[in-house]
């Protein structure tokens, strides 16, 4: 009897996990990502359904990749508003990862950015992890009335580190500092966009509604998540 409950739930929970994620592409097919290596000190190996960073001792600055798309101009983020992608630390020491989702200025500069959105994340030896990067979206670029001086502006907003334009995604780099002492291999896999996006908030069509945009409790206002306090018993 315990058996057939768990198939039956199981089975009830696969549509659930089918639609969780949406892949972007294969990263280990260069017919869909060209995965170009910052410098001779890393070498960059598409397989399969991985992309494997090997990365001599003593590198320079940079060691990592810069995908770009093999075939159109732009890698389409816009259906989900988490990007996240397997990687493993086949190292035997500590190893910092760090992604940058990038727009570019128009023109042919390739490290012209207008917007670079990225994260990090540190993965022990042998760990591997899914690294999730959430960005948010620029919204209406005529808005003139925006918070100032914030790092971190909210979905929505031009100005801030964390927005971008999803639909416009030139490059994405992924990368890491040298290390003097071992080499060490990454690998990259299942590059995917979690988290369909929200309709901007409808406050954000002026001022007059958007502000004050702080509630009782100081949090933003004009949006909802899991286990936002909404009444003082939620204390």
């Amino acid at each position: 009897m315990h058996k057939k409950i768990t198939a039956l739930l199981t089975v009830g929970l696969l549509p659930l996990f089918a639609f969780a994620a949406k892949p972007l592409f294969n990263v280990g097919s260069p017919a869909q990502v060209k995965a170009g290596a910052f410098d001779k000190t890393t070498i960059a190996t598409q397989k399969g359904n991985t992309l494997q960073l090997f990365l001599k001792k003593g590198g320079s600055r940079y060691q990592g990749v810069i995908l770009t798309p093999a075939k159109d101009k732009y890698f389409d983020l816009s259906k989900g508003s988490v990007l996240t992608f397997d990687v493993q630390n086949n190292s035997k020491v500590y190893t910092w990862v760090r992604i940058e989702i990038i727009n570019l200025k128009p023109g042919k500069n390739p490290n012209a950015f207008a917007h670079c959105l990225y994260s990090q994340i540190a993965l022990k030896p042998g760990e591997k992890a899914a690294f999730r990067t959430r960005y948010g979206r620029i919204g209406n670029k005529n808005i003139d009335w925006e918070p100032q001086g914030m790092q971190h502006n909210f979905d929505g907003f031009t100005k801030g580190r964390f927005n971008i334009v999803p639909g416009e995604v030139a490059q994405i780099r992924i990368w890491t500092g040298p290390d003097k002492t071992v080499p060490r291999t990454l690998i990259l896999s299942n590059f995917r966009l979690e988290e369909p996006p929200k309709p901007f908030p409808a406050a954000l069509k002026s001022k007059e509604a958007f502000y004050p945009f702080i509630d009782k409790f100081g949090q933003y206002k004009h949006a909802d998540w899991k286990n936002k306090i909404k009444s003082e018993a939620d204390l």
